[in-house]
């Protein structure tokens, strides 16, 4: 028997500029074909979601499709390119979520989060809420 999925759930762990990026393609379709997405940042992938100080783009996955230097094929603008995508997700309805647990081990305070961020919530909480969610782990 086949589980039918109501929506979406992906967890981001890694702060890799390629994961995060992709990630939020994929709740971009997935909202696109009407389907619930939440999202929860937890670790590495919480820097992306600081108002002033995103961490320097890492790729992770299959560095010699960018060359040698995967630094020398980055846009100048990723940065702006990245808030213009974290802006049209949540525009789009996507919730976000951010790991408490995370942002006490990282000593990040709310305040220093950006605005598309819902609500903070530990680990539980969240699969709790995702519970007839698909949920991928990126």
């Amino acid at each position: 028997m086949t589980q039918k999925f109501s929506g979406l759930a992906i967890i981001f762990h890694s702060e890799s500029f390629d994961r995060v990026q992709h990630g939020l393609h994929i709740a971009q379709a997935a909202l696109a074909l009407e389907r619930e997405v939440r999202l929860f940042f937890t670790y590495g992938s919480l820097n992306y979601l600081k108002n002033d100080s995103f961490p320097l783009p890492s790729v992770d996955e299959e560095p010699s499709i960018y060359g040698k230097n995967p630094k020398k094929k980055e846009n100048e603008n990723w940065r702006e390119e990245l808030n213009e995508l974290l802006r049209q997700t949540k525009e789009l309805g996507a919730k976000f979520y951010v790991c408490s647990k995370s942002m006490s081990l990282l000593n990040i305070a709310r305040n220093e989060l950006s605005g598309v961020v819902d609500r903070s919530m530990g680990l539980i909480t969240f699969l709790t809420a995702a519970a007839a969610d698909q949920i991928l782990f990126i």
